[in-house]
């Protein structure tokens, strides 16, 4: 009988799925897999799984789905067996799908975000110091108070909208000529700026 329904791909040395897929043939499809998969990933593994005198157990999941809803509930369980095995075989065609979609500069640009993101307080704090800036000499070009200004150089509970304020106050403080100021009126012998 033919029916739709879910099915997944077990290894037998784990009892773990590598492989959730649909169907709307009956079993035709998940026993495809065992002679020739779409999907090459699952035919490497049944390979290796050969060699060692098995074969992948197939499950059905969930049966008698309506057409509509098949879709939807193989998304459902491969997110859920997914999180049991994040090597689900399934996910691994994803970056196929994101490279399309997603280029190398947008992974480098967002890889340089998350570096500076997670280093803000210590950037900041030492982008101050070089242009020889108390907390409060900054928060009075910022339009903040010395407090916020603290908050941005320890990273943490500060708003976009501050660090934004901070970042044009210090654009607007040339380094050079301050950093030459500061020695021309003896502010470099002085205890150094925090």
């Amino acid at each position: 009988m033919k029916t739709n329904l879910i099915y997944g791909l077990r290894d037998p040395r784990n009892d773990v799925y590598y492989y959730i897929g649909k169907t709307t043939v009956g079993y035709e499809r998940p026993l495809k897999h065992l002679t020739k998969s779409h999907n090459e990933t699952v035919n490497e593994w049944v390979k290796q799984l050969e060699q060692l005198g098995l074969v992948p157990h197939i499950d059905v999941i969930e049966k008698d789905i309506l057409l509509e809803e098949l879709a939807a509930r193989e998304k459902y369980w491969i997110d859920y067996h997914y999180e049991l095995n994040p090597e689900l075989f399934n996910v691994l065609l994803l970056p196929d799908v994101i490279n399309r979609i997603r280029t190398q500069d947008d992974d480098d640009k967002f890889n340089s975000l998350v570096k500076v993101i997670l280093d803000l307080g210590n950037i900041l704090k030492t982008e101050r110091i070089s242009r020889q800036l108390t907390q409060d000499e900054l928060a009075e070009k910022a339009g903040l108070s010395r407090s916020t200004i603290s908050l941005c150089e320890g990273g943490n509970n500060v708003t976009v909208e501050a660090v934004k304020k901070y970042l044009a106050a210090l654009k607007g403080v040339d380094i050079l000529t301050r950093n030459l100021d500061c020695i021309r009126v003896g502010k470099s012998h002085q205890k150094p700026i925090e």
